[in-house]
C-alpha cells in the first residue's frame, strides 16, 4: 500500500479524532458519502482540508459517489455517444453506440478500451448522469 492519492479539491473532509469522513461534491448536506477512513493518513495542512488515502480506497469512494448521483433509465432512451454504466457501482464506463440491426441490440463500447464492446437490449436498465 505505497501508492497514495490526494483527495480532489472539490471534495470535503471532516476529522473527528482518528476518524476522517470524506464527502463527495454536493453530498455533505443530504445522504453523504460519509466513509470512515481508518487506513488513511491526514496530510499536514493546518485546516485539515486534505487527506492522503490509498488509491484503491479512492476508487471505491468515487464509485460510491457515482452510485449516489446516477439515475436509472432504459438504454433505448439514451442518446448515441452518451456515457452509461450498467450498475450504480460499476467500474467500467461505456459509451452508447448505434443500434445494430443484425444483433437487434444496442452497441456499447468501453470508454477505456475500444476493443471491449457489449450488446444490450433496448429495455436494459443503465445508469446516466454521473461524474466521470
Amino acid at each position: 500500500m505505497n501508492t497514495f492519492t490526494t483527495l480532489p479539491s472539490n471534495w470535503s473532509i471532516e476529522v473527528d479524532g482518528d476518524i476522517s469522513t470524506v464527502y463527495a461534491p454536493g453530498q455533505q448536506s443530504t445522504c453523504s458519502l460519509a466513509c470512515a477512513l481508518d487506513c488513511g493518513e491526514i496530510d499536514g495542512s493546518a485546516d485539515g482540508s486534505t487527506i492522503r488515502i490509498p488509491a484503491n480506497v479512492m476508487r471505491a469512494l468515487v464509485r460510491h459517489a457515482r452510485a449516489l448521483e446516477c439515475k436509472p433509465v432504459a438504454l433505448r432512451y439514451t442518446a448515441a455517444g452518451e456515457f452509461i454504466i450498467r450498475t450504480p457501482n460499476a467500474g467500467t464506463v461505456y459509451k452508447r453506440g448505434e443500434y445494430d440491426r443484425a444483433e437487434k441490440k444496442y452497441s456499447c463500447i468501453s470508454a477505456d478500451d475500444i476493443s471491449k464492446e457489449i450488446f444490450l437490449d433496448g429495455d436494459a436498465i443503465v445508469y446516466v448522469d454521473f461524474s466521470y
